[in-house]
């Protein structure tokens, strides 16, 4: 009787550290793949237009675009790209929101850089992007 305690304690210990494991596994493959460096070089070409500076995006500005949008693959790399931008605009209070919306459309490049919500409209003018 002793043994078979025993042998189903083993078993549920045994189980518990596969099914961590496991879920260590899990959580180790939704780990961003995002290097904010390179996100932040692909995006430099772009500052010239963000601020109103010069009339339309470089085509360093585009391509550079490009391959940001292209590297989110996953849910968990889109978020971090988009808190790697949210850090770097931070750096640059004189990003306009006017100009920073208007750039997929002027690099024709889908899927980039939308606001989901007027929440994140307040969130990026605390972080120094002016409306005007």
């Amino acid at each position: 009787m002793k043994t078979n305690i025993i042998t189903t304690k083993t078993t549920i210990y045994t189980l518990l550290l596969l099914l961590l494991f496991s879920t260590s596994l899990n959580f180790s493959s939704a780990v961003a793949t995002v290097n904010c460096n390179t996100i932040t070089t692909e995006a430099a070409p772009c500052l010239g237009f963000i601020t109103g500076s010069v009339p339309s995006p470089p085509a360093a500005c585009c391509s550079g675009l490009k391959q940001i949008v292209e590297s989110g693959t996953t849910v968990t790399d889109r978020r971090a790209i988009c808190q790697c931008m949210k850090d770097a605009i931070k750096e640059f209070p004189g990003v306009k929101e006017k100009f920073l919306s208007q750039l997929p459309k002027a690099c024709n490049v889908s899927g980039a850089l939308k606001s989901r919500s007027e929440r994140d409209g307040q969130e990026m003018n605390k972080r120094g992007i002016n409306k005007h």
